[in-house]
């Protein structure tokens, strides 16, 4: 893992993700972090809305939205995916000092 955050706030198509695979009602999009490119692929975090210990508690307003939608606190699983560019919709960015947080909080929970 980088030592550092790449920080876009995305909507990535949830049937290329495993969180979130086994919810009884399938959602469309989940709201991810990116954390690196690799030519056509990025790296991320995915967030659920339900409070779970051990994930990353981010803010809603901790997400500078671009878009309409409507902001909600979300928990970063620790558990990096890996996904095409082109299942992600921009809808933010996270400001340098939560980028911070997150890596400092993916070192102590990873290693």
């Amino acid at each position: 893992m980088p030592e550092w955050a790449d920080g876009f706030c995305y909507l990535a198509k949830q049937s290329y993700l495993m969180l979130g695979r086994d919810r009884k009602e399938p959602v469309a999009a989940r709201f991810v972090i990116s954390w690196t490119k690799h030519n056509d692929r990025i790296i991320v975090l995915p967030a659920t809305t339900q409070v779970r210990e051990g994930f990353f508690h981010l803010l809603a307003e901790q997400c500078h939205q671009k878009s309409q939608i409507i902001p909600r606190d979300s928990y970063l699983c620790p558990r990096y995916e890996n996904v095409p560019q082109n299942i992600l919709k921009k809808i933010g960015v996270l400001p340098h000092p939560i980028r911070i947080q997150i890596v400092q909080w993916l070192h102590t929970t990873i290693g």
